[in-house]
């Protein structure tokens, strides 16, 4: 099998996530743009696809149809470029700004208990949440 990852698709597909999956591997690859009317029709492209649908994912000679289908075989074709990456926990990381990506939680332990401790309370604060609360929460 060749390498050659190819991406074929249409403005207003549902192909957001399947490039952004696309630029997470990291793997060069080529985008193809199709015509709703023409160029998803021609005998061409239905040789790759016979439903004449998009977004379609071809590695080699694989084809892969449907935005979940597709980015479930990325996660199994590169596995390696999908691993955790690392997070930096030293004291001077956790001063820095909230980087967008790593974490939704705040990055010092204390703000972190703090957050949680805020976010019982409002989930507290609804009537029906207080009758159906333990009684820590009453």
């Amino acid at each position: 099998m060749t390498d050659e990852l190819t991406f074929y698709t249409h403005p207003m597909s549902r192909r957001r996530i399947v490039r952004w999956m696309l630029e997470e591997i990291g793997q060069p690859y080529g985008t193809e743009l199709l015509d709703y009317g023409t160029t998803m029709k021609a005998p061409v492209y239905l040789s790759i696809n016979p439903m004449g649908k998009v977004p379609v994912f071809r590695h080699g000679e694989t084809v892969v149809t449907e935005a979940a289908a597709i980015c479930a075989y990325l996660a199994d074709a590169f596995p390696a470029a999908l691993s955790a990456k690392q997070i930096d926990d030293s004291p001077a990381a956790q001063q820095q700004p909230q980087t967008p990506g790593y974490s939704l939680t705040p990055r010092p332990i204390a703000a972190r208990g703090r957050a949680s401790r805020v976010a019982a309370r409002r989930s507290c604060a609804s009537s029906v949440a207080k009758a159906l609360a333990p009684a820590g929460c009453r």
